[in-house]
């Protein structure tokens, strides 16, 4: 286990007035849905419980087009180059409105990552 306290201004994007922020490695790797990788195993339980498993398989069938995926978080920018297109209308349950602008920079960074 690894703990460390990074300078904030590393984390510059964020709009939440950070002090600090701890990084933990627990020594797992990535799971890229092999399980025999050498990961998955220690993983398992917890892949499990989210029904991971079950995500790959839809995600391998070959009548998978098109998925859907909804980003609750504080909102996407919609003209960055790698969302551009893909996003879909949504709706702000802070202001009661259409308007998705972000607030700050994590739910664009979410969504670049799950795309």
């Amino acid at each position: 286990c690894l703990t460390m306290k990074l300078p904030v201004a590393s984390f510059w994007f964020f709009s939440c007035d950070l002090q600090y922020v701890k990084a933990r490695v627990s020594g797992f790797g990535p799971v890229n849905g092999d399980p025999n990788g050498r990961f998955y195993y220690q993983q398992k339980a917890y892949l499990e419980a989210i029904s991971v498993p079950k995500a790959w398989g839809i995600l391998d069938s070959p009548k998978r087009t098109h998925v859907t995926i909804a980003v609750v978080d504080c909102g996407i920018e919609a003209s960055h180059p790698d969302l551009k297109g893909v996003v879909i209308e949504g709706y702000n349950v802070v202001d009661d409105n259409n308007n998705t602008s972000p607030r700050g920079s994590h739910g664009t960074n979410m969504a670049g990552i799950i795309g």
